[in-house]
């Protein structure tokens, strides 16, 4: 009954449940990767990836009538996939002015600092190798070293068992009281987490757009990302935000420089709100219905 099927990432099976059941019905399908190509996955999971490719994945994506990329960086890394299936590069949305009017920066220290007012660097997404936690952690030290006293907070969910690796290492690095995990926040509690923070950081290996990081920057924090993040040229030619090299002492030594400058992370808070405009829904769900329209055509 319907004109179109969206799949969105690979390698499971309820994408090849809809790429079966489009195929039988000869209805087109667009498919969204989701950042499952990006090089520094291909080689997780190796063999059980060959297995799904040689099956039917490779065939869900050759047959697709486009290729949905969320960047033209995740476009560019994923060239070598399905050459002759067209590409739409359309980013994923935020709803912006939910960001406009925070809590205030003392509710969130209420409930998960004891009310402490030291620089906060927040990270906030799932927790998952490919983020690159343990180097945040290294380069939070670095920070603590230099500017004394400051708090990391990382807030997410724990995908895959990383917290208490996590914790043992910040023990390691004598900065454990220091870091704080909170779990999965969401509604006002994600929010207060934005309202609260003073820098915000990603050194990921990948990702395919970063929608926490464009949420942040429409919360007005500064951010420092690694070139993993592949929005990452976006923000840098739009001097949106910071983006370092990925190494634990590039990392600590941006973080330390904008936690000493209240004035440019104000400035850099200001270019990413605006920044962050472009990702509205009310700009990006009129380039999502043109790609369906051409997908279904």
């Amino acid at each position: 009954e319907f004109d179109l099927v969206h799949i969105h990432s690979l390698f499971l099976f309820p994408q090849f449940a809809a790429y079966r059941g489009a195929r039988k019905r000869r209805v087109p399908y667009v498919v969204s990767p989701r950042g499952a190509l990006d090089p520094h996955l291909r080689t997780r999971s190796w063999a059980a990836k060959a297995v799904a490719d040689v099956l039917w994945q490779r065939g869900m994506l050759e047959g697709a009538a486009t290729l949905h990329l969320t960047s033209d960086e995740e476009a560019r890394l994923v060239r070598d996939v399905a050459r002759l299936v067209p590409r739409s590069v359309v980013p994923n949305g935020i709803r912006w002015a939910e960001y406009q009017d925070l809590p205030s920066r003392s509710e969130f220290r209420a409930l998960y600092l004891d009310g402490d007012d030291a620089p906060v660097v927040l990270y906030l997404g799932r927790l998952s190798h490919k983020k690159g936690l343990d180097l945040l952690v290294r380069a939070f030290t670095i920070v603590r070293r230099e500017l004394g006293d400051a708090r990391l907070v990382i807030a997410g969910p724990d995908d895959e068992s990383l917290q208490p690796a996590l914790e043992a290492l910040a023990e390691q690095e004598g900065v454990r009281r220091s870091v704080i995990f909170t779990g999965m926040l969401r509604g006002r509690a994600k929010l207060a987490a934005l309202g609260a923070a003073d820098v915000w950081a990603l050194p990921s290996h990948g990702e395919n757009f970063g929608i926490a990081v464009v949420e942040a920057m429409a919360a007005g924090l500064p951010v420092v990302v690694s070139p993993g993040v592949n929005i990452a040229a976006e923000i840098a030619a739009a001097d949106a935000g910071v983006v370092c090299p990925l190494t634990a002492t590039a990392f600590a030594s941006e973080i330390a420089a904008l936690l000493r400058d209240r004035g440019r992370r104000a400035t850099l808070g200001g270019r990413a709100r605006e920044f962050a405009r472009r990702y509205d829904w009310d700009a990006v769900a009129p380039q999502l219905a043109a790609m369906y329209e051409r997908a279904a055509a």
